[in-house]
């Protein structure tokens, strides 16, 4: 039968046993702490400077496309605005003609 003494010297000998199996994990723990402590710094800047980016990146997206819209709707107002010259100076010449024709037919009888 074990003692008391034989006892203690068997749960000393296991906490030894079981403190020297913990040692590795306690400092791979402690290695973990470190490394998430280290996220938790990054991680706000990462987020900042990615969103910086996304939003200067859109922000330029953006331009590029009110860019072209612009530029778009440019030659659509061009092309109206050619046809609507075209019918000016097609109604100018009409009556450009017909002053002419008027101008010799007063000249005619005053002259």
């Amino acid at each position: 039968m074990l003692t008391k003494e034989d006892l203690l010297a068997i749960g000393s000998l296991m906490d030894e046993k079981l403190e020297a199996g913990l040692k590795p994990i306690k400092a791979d723990i402690t290695e973990m702490k470190g490394e998430i402590k280290g996220l938790k710094e990054r991680v706000p800047k990462l987020e900042m400077t990615t969103e910086h980016q996304i939003d200067r990146a859109i922000k330029l997206l953006g331009e590029g496309h009110e860019r072209l819209k612009q530029m778009i709707e440019g030659r659509l107002v061009t092309k109206e605005q050619q046809e609507n010259s075209e019918a000016r100076i097609f109604a100018l010449e009409e009556v450009s003609k017909r002053h002419t024709v008027q101008i010799e037919e007063l000249q005619k009888k005053t002259g």
